[in-house]
């Protein structure tokens, strides 16, 4: 049996936190025995690890991943994260703080293979750890981060294997790094089908999420890539045009307060609802009569893959990797960000549309058997 420890950042919102799950749920518990460690032991996500095995991470850890030093929980905490965070700008302490840092995570344990479920923070962490079978996953489109990371290129060259997670996210890579092309892989994330599902059926006790009106739900973090702050300009459209809905927007970041802020500029309160982060989405995608991606750029939309579970039509802004998960016009409507609220209007409008794409996504079904083939290949 193979011994494989995963790294992730923190049990927060995210893509990385429910894919590295949903790929350890799926994997065959007769080859491989699994432990999860977060650089960061917190997070809304953390009670659906609870059945794993995990690693606590260091207090060294701890303290290089927390957003500020201010947020850890103490006072003894804060000034040692803050001495700790100081010291670590210079690049060769920082090398030695990971090392003592894996020493006391590790206590002793010993793993085949370790693996870094995301960029950056994940897989600097992992090039200092002790174990020298490495793999680590890309999610993300690495030109929009290569300028101001020049490091990654030494980085990656002490990995065995290298993991994209679309096809878009591997051309970027390879383009920027063609010294590792052979031994870079796109493999898309697998889908816990049956749990998505399950969880599509088990109502929320969530007194503000009304399905009386055409219902819109958007999920994910609130950050700048994912232009949640449009919303309210659009709904502003929309309801301008006579659509009478509601758009509930489920997930926390950076950038709750903008929203808010543009929510409440655009009078939207009683159209534009957000529910905040919520451990279990699918419930709300499944009640949705429509699911909305306004992102810039994704590496792997999982959460356009789970509406299409769910039987959700989806709409999307046109970003590069969307086409490998949306046929224009058959399982959902790709659009520029500018005529997102034409494209809502048609979909509501257009009865025949809707129903096309409902017909075609109900009989979607996403087959992990060839990504894990692939996968545990890697592992």
């Amino acid at each position: 049996m193979k011994k494989l420890l995963f790294v992730i950042p923190s049990f927060g919102i995210g893509g990385t936190t429910v894919s590295t799950l949903n790929l350890i749920s799926l994997l065959d518990i007769s080859k491989y025995d699994v432990m999860v460690m977060p650089l960061l032991n917190r997070g809304v996500l953390k009670e659906q690890y609870a059945s794993l095995p995990k690693l606590k991470p260091s207090l060294i850890f701890e303290s290089l991943s927390v957003s500020s030093w201010r947020l850890m929980p103490n006072w003894s905490r804060k000034m040692f994260a803050m001495v700790v965070r100081f010291i670590a700008k210079n690049n060769k302490i920082k090398v030695i703080l990971l090392k003592v840092g894996w020493r006391f995570s590790l206590n002793g344990e010993i793993f085949d293979t370790i693996i870094a479920c995301q960029e950056q923070k994940a897989t600097t962490f992992v090039t200092q750890a002790p174990i020298a079978d490495k793999v680590a996953w890309v999610r993300c489109d690495y030109t929009r981060i290569a300028e101001r990371r020049p490091e990654d290129r030494h980085i990656y060259n002490i990995f065995r294997s290298i993991v994209c997670v679309s096809e878009g996210t591997y051309s970027s890579f390879v383009k920027l790094f063609p010294e590792y092309a052979h031994k870079t892989f796109c493999i898309h994330n697998p889908q816990n089908t049956d749990l998505i599902k399950k969880q599509g059926e088990m109502p929320e006790n969530e007194p503000r999420f009304l399905i009386d009106r055409t219902t819109i739900v958007s999920v994910g973090r609130l950050n700048p890539v994912k232009r949640f702050s449009h919303i309210a300009s659009i709904a502003y459209q929309l309801k301008e045009r006579g659509l009478r809905f509601r758009w509930y927007i489920i997930g926390d970041g950076a950038e709750r307060n903008t929203i808010q802020k543009s929510i409440k500029e655009h009078h939207m309160e009683d159209t534009v609802i957000m529910l905040g982060a919520k451990t279990n989405p699918h419930y709300y995608i499944k009640q949705a009569d429509l699911y909305i991606c306004l992102s810039e750029s994704e590496a792997c939309p999982r959460v356009v893959n789970e509406a299409k579970i769910l039987g959700t039509p989806t709409i999307s802004t046109d970003f590069p990797t969307i086409h490998e998960f949306i046929e224009d016009g058959k399982t959902g409507i790709i659009s520029p960000l500018s005529e997102i609220p034409d494209a809502i209007i048609r979909m509501f409008t257009e009865r025949s549309l809707y129903q096309q794409i409902k017909t075609s996504i109900s009989q979607f079904e996403f087959d992990n058997t060839e990504l894990l083939a692939q996968i545990q290949s890697i592992l």
